[in-house]
């Protein structure tokens, strides 16, 4: 028995860790929950994993994001990520894409995959990621708001369409029924109202930079858990779209 991954092998058997291990799965954002799933994903054995993020590290990282040290400050969050999974397994194919994600390159990614774990925080985005994801019947997880929340026990997996309090899972919703989408797929989300973030930092006039929003670490790697669980726990069960 391979000695790196004995104890996932004792806990699911053989025939279910190659099944986890023959997984393509694509990380979409590599912040605080994406690498928290990506760092799950291959210390769970998934030998193929895509990370897309057009991000470089930021010190305001370090409190939250696993990959992220002193020294990696400035540099790109996808390079960082891969070299962090490469120590971890240095036979797995770790593919980079630097890239913002939109509706064409949201549709030419996911086809290369079997799996998607959706960790960006934007509407526009998880919309396309989604819509993409359910037109190509691939498996698929979306995290919804871990900003402005503390209690990692208020994370759970659920789908979309029963999501309560949070508001970034309100306006996805809105915007896939508009579209005409299906929304009843896998997400991670926190019961946790969400503090009420007011304190300017900066005179950017995009909102989310000069009202960033406050976090620890406890919830996004909490949900990045979760994420990488959701997406390994339909492969095992055989779920299709």
């Amino acid at each position: 028995m391979d000695e790196q991954f004995s104890r996932i092998k004792l806990l699911v058997g053989e025939s279910d860790f190659e099944k986890i291990q023959s997984m393509k799965v694509i990380v979409f954002g590599c912040g605080g929950v994406g690498a928290s799933a990506c760092e799950a994903l291959i210390r769970s054995g998934v030998n193929h994993i895509g990370l897309v993020d057009f991000d470089v590290i930021a010190s305001s990282n370090l409190n939250r994001q696993l990959h992220t040290t002193q020294h990696n400050i400035n540099q790109k969050k996808v390079e960082v990520l891969k070299e962090r999974c490469l120590s971890i397994n240095p036979n797995a194919v770790i593919e980079t894409y630097d890239v913002f994600v939109d509706e064409a390159i949201a549709e030419t990614l996911i086809q290369k995959y079997d799996a998607v774990i959706d960790a960006l925080d934007t509407v526009s985005a998880k919309e396309a990621i989604i819509a993409n994801a359910l037109k190509f019947n691939k498996l698929i997880v979306s995290s919804m708001g871990m900003g402005n929340r503390f209690d990692p026990t208020q994370v759970k997996c659920t789908t979309l369409n029963k999501t309560t309090i949070d508001p970034l899972a309100k306006m996805v919703r809105y915007r896939l029924r508009q579209r005409g989408v299906y929304d009843k797929i896998p997400v991670v989300f926190s019961l946790e109202t969400p503090i009420k973030q007011t304190t300017q930092v900066s005179e950017s006039s995009v909102r989310k930079h000069a009202f960033p929003p406050a976090s620890a670490i406890f919830v996004p790697v909490s949900a990045g858990l979760a994420a990488a669980y959701s997406v390994i726990e339909q492969r095992l069960k055989g779920r299709s779209i």
